[in-house]
């Protein structure tokens, strides 16, 4: 069955849908991690193995001697903002453009997956599908791992995929430089060797010099945590200097089993599944024309969700409703895919099916494993293959409906869904952006001696420091009379000192809204799109400020 008509016409509605989901939003503010990055991108000199450790400040404290070696992620996407930064400057809209090659990569691998596994024909549906989800549409639009680590997986499976049947000398080496550079942005893609090595084994193709091209990455990361270790005597997870910090890799992923952190985590990561596969679903069922058991089993799912959330969740009603509906959106798309994948009899088709399945599975048990919160980014890379199973079946099924008008309709909202929550996040990212410049003429209002003072991270850091002003450390008591504090509900995440709040009188203000009803990473909507810690939705329709910010006075 074709949704499009043709290639051509599969091919400018692609573009299209690319520009309109990118173009309004390319000079979005940095935001949340991407100031983390570039910060470590300072740090780190062009001789990968040198860096000088500094105290570097964060959640309210300093970090003696840190060493970018020892944070969560290894250092390739720092390296590349300096060279961007380098040649660019730190200036949003080309770092953006920078990033935006990423993007693209994904999606063009995951369209070549969908051709090797399934058909051509399909592959622009569920390209529509997943570039609207707002866990890859919005986080493309940031200069965190999540992304590019995405387009470098794919990469890699598209060409270790293509050393099975075909070629295997020229795409095994591009698997493996493929592989290498995801392990090199995010430790989480070594999840992927085992899952690209079930593959070859499922194909009956597991060759000597395929396990060699596969195990290639992870020598090479031996290698250069050896070299590290040699020269500052750190060795991520092993041994850190910085462990007393909580920010090192051990830290995060000890906390993320405490264990009222662990089972938030893990209601998260089934509630951003069921969030991201809402459009899918509706869509598989539209063209197998089966609504109705849809509605049926949605309705009764959502119906004993609720009863159980409400004696453990104190969100308001329609959060708790929500909450609900994207949990019955998760069992609903499993049931497809294991319903689908039980009457399948073609041998072949149910060898890329498990392997499908073992791909996102993966994923969602390093989460729950390995990660320290629920993130829909995090859950990226298992998006793709349920996307493709529940796009497929729909497309291939026998009762298939052969004028899908509604099937259209579903994937205009999902488009037009992908475009509001990307808008919603540029437009809280642009808050911390815009605040700044405010505070840079109230402080010109203010007596020369009078400092500025601000307790934040992510952004607001960001900006405020660039505007001069001073970072407020949770143990400080420098602030002197006729200064000034900033603190916000979002990235506020520490207190000033007893001795600095006994002297703070609130002076102001300045609340940030927004008309559109749909927020992604709010505090009082319970919306946690980027840290469950903030709440258990990915996203949540509420008209609560975006941020409010609080300028005290100290007397």
């Amino acid at each position: 069955m074709k949704i499009f008509g043709n290639a051509k016409a599969e091919w400018l509605v692609l573009v299209f849908v690319l520009f309109l989901l990118y173009a309004p939003f390319i000079d979005k503010a940095f935001h949340m991690d991407d100031t983390t990055f570039i910060d470590f991108a300072r740090m780190i000199d062009w001789n990968p193995l040198h860096a000088v450790p500094s105290d570097y400040a964060y959640k309210g404290r300093i970090i003696s001697k840190f060493l970018p070696y020892e944070a969560t992620h290894p250092l390739l996407i720092p390296y590349l903002l300096k060279a961007a930064i380098s040649a660019l400057g730190e200036r949003e809209i080309p770092l953006h453009l920078v990033f935006l090659v990423f993007s693209i990569v994904s999606l063009l691998a995951l369209k070549k997956i969908n051709s090797v596994f399934f058909h051509a024909d399909t592959g622009g549906t569920v390209l529509i599908f997943f570039m609207s989800a707002p866990a890859f549409v919005v986080n493309s639009h940031n200069l965190m791992t999540d992304v590019p680590t995405l387009s470098c997986v794919l990469l890699a499976l598209v060409f270790y995929i293509q050393s099975v049947e075909k070629y295997p000398v020229l795409y095994l080496v591009a698997g493996s430089g493929s592989l290498l550079a995801a392990i090199f942005i995010s430790y989480q893609a070594l999840a992927f060797i085992p899952v690209i090595g079930l593959y070859a084994v499922l194909k009956k193709r597991l060759s000597s010099s395929f396990f060699v091209g596969l195990l290639i990455p992870f020598i090479v990361l031996i290698i250069w945590l050896a070299a590290v270790y040699s020269t500052h005597g750190v060795l991520p997870l092993l041994k850190s200097k910085i462990a007393s910090s909580g920010i090192d890799l051990g830290s995060e992923i000890r906390r993320g089993f405490v264990p009222s952190i662990f089972w938030g985590k893990v209601a998260s990561i089934f509630v951003n599944i069921g969030a991201s596969m809402i459009f899918v679903v509706f869509f598989y069922h539209i063209m197998t024309r089966s609504i109705i058991r849809l509605l049926g089993g949605l309705v009764l799912l959502t119906i004993v969700f609720f009863l159980l959330l409400s004696n453990h969740i104190t969100y308001a009603f329609h959060e708790r409703l929500l909450l609900s509906i994207f949990l019955a959106f998760f069992l609903l798309s499993m049931e497809i895919v294991i319903r689908e994948s039980l009457s399948n009899a073609n041998r072949d088709d149910r060898l890329i099916i498990i392997f499908m399945l073992v791909w996102s599975a993966s994923v969602i048990l390093y989460n729950i494993i390995l990660l320290p919160f629920g993130s829909a980014r995090y859950l990226l890379p298992a998006l793709p293959p349920l996307i493709m199973l529940c796009v497929n079946f729909a497309l291939r099924a026998s009762n298939a409906a052969a004028r899908p008008y509604a099937a259209y309709v579903i994937m205009i909202i999902s488009f037009l869904f992908g475009f509001a929550s990307a808008g919603s996040d540029y437009s809280y990212a642009n808050v911390y952006r815009h605040f700044s410049r405010e505070v840079k003429i109230f402080a010109l209002t203010k007596p020369r001696d009078a400092d500025v003072w601000y307790i934040g991270e992510w952004g607001m850091r960001h900006y405020l420091q660039r505007e001069g002003f001073r970072y407020l450390l949770s143990s400080s008591e420098q602030p002197k009379k006729g200064d000034y504090v900033i603190t916000a509900e979002m990235p506020g995440i520490w207190n000033p000192s007893p001795g600095t709040v006994q002297r703070l009188r609130l002076y102001a203000e300045r609340r940030y809204d927004l008309i559109i009803p749909l927020r992604l990473f709010n505090l009082r909507s319970h919306a946690g799109f980027y840290a469950h810690h903030w709440g258990l939705l990915p996203f949540s329709f509420s008209l609560a400020p975006q941020e409010v910010f609080y300028i005290w006075e100290v007397y």
